[in-house]
């Protein structure tokens, strides 16, 4: 018994390692490093699944001196797994389209330890799957600063045309707790808003995009402006966004958005 016992295991390592091993080769396979800039810049068609887990596990490897660019398109089938504020080692540019994203909360209390690196972001014509728990787990629960913040080295942002998904959930499925914490979220929001002791600061932040996104809550701008700094901020569409007024924060935006073109 014993030793099918360590059979058992010595297998499980040696698919473990495979599986490093295969990641750690198509990283390198797809990842060429560009010489005019030094910049390994991995350009990646996705058709069945792509773990970002797996991606900061190579760069990791590479250590802190190697520049990263990740560039992911998907098929209408394509999906990635992908925890905000997607951090890994070196990854200085990142750019998503047509994906399906899954995971986009699943680290909302748990520190990565990595730094901020990230300047260029781009998330376009994107599904984030998620799911009634998840939200309120991130409404309702302490979400670390990271998660709050996201990464403030970037210089431009853009999150285009992005909707959400909630698989096998409707109206006539939400439970009698689910309502009452739809119906509280907004104050919960607020409240934790004031609450906050730090203030996010996006110092090199200059152009942000979130046009075609008609899911944002209107409280979103509110939030957005309540405790984070734009010293740069110099473009800013938010075109097509199902808003029928025009928010207080942007008729204010001097008081947000100092450097602001109109």
């Amino acid at each position: 018994m014993l030793s099918r016992h360590i059979f058992g295991i010595l297998v499980g390592i040696n698919l473990i390692i495979a599986v490093i091993c295969q990641s750690r080769s198509y990283f390198n396979r797809n990842c060429p490093e560009n010489r005019a800039n030094g910049v390994r810049e991995c350009k990646i068609y996705v058709n069945t699944r792509l773990d970002f887990i797996n991606f900061r596990q190579w760069t990791s490897a590479l250590g802190n001196v190697v520049k990263v660019s990740l560039d992911v398109t998907c098929s209408s089938n394509g999906r990635i797994y992908l925890p905000w504020p997607m951090k890994a080692t070196g990854l200085i540019k990142l750019n998503v389209e047509g994906c399906i994203l899954e995971g986009f909360a699943s680290e909302f209390n748990k520190p990565t330890n990595l730094k901020d690196e990230l300047q260029e972001l781009s998330m376009d014509n994107c599904v984030i799957v998620s799911n009634l728990d998840s939200i309120f787990d991130i409404i309702y629960k302490p979400v670390t600063q990271e998660y709050d913040c996201g990464q403030q080295t970037l210089r431009s942002a853009v999150r285009r045309n992005i909707s959400y998904m909630f698989p096998n959930i409707n109206d006539q499925q939400l439970s009698k707790r689910h309502e009452a914490l739809l119906m509280s979220s907004s104050d919960e929001l607020i409240k934790k808003a004031k609450q906050k002791r730090y203030r996010c600061n996006y110092s090199e932040l200059n152009y942000i995009d979130q046009s075609l996104s008609r899911t944002r809550s209107k409280l979103y701008l509110r939030l957005m402006t309540a405790y984070s700094e734009y010293p740069k901020l110099q473009t800013f569409l938010i075109a097509d966004n199902g808003y029928r007024t025009v928010p207080q924060e942007l008729i204010d935006w001097r008081t947000s958005f100092h450097n602001l073109h109109c």
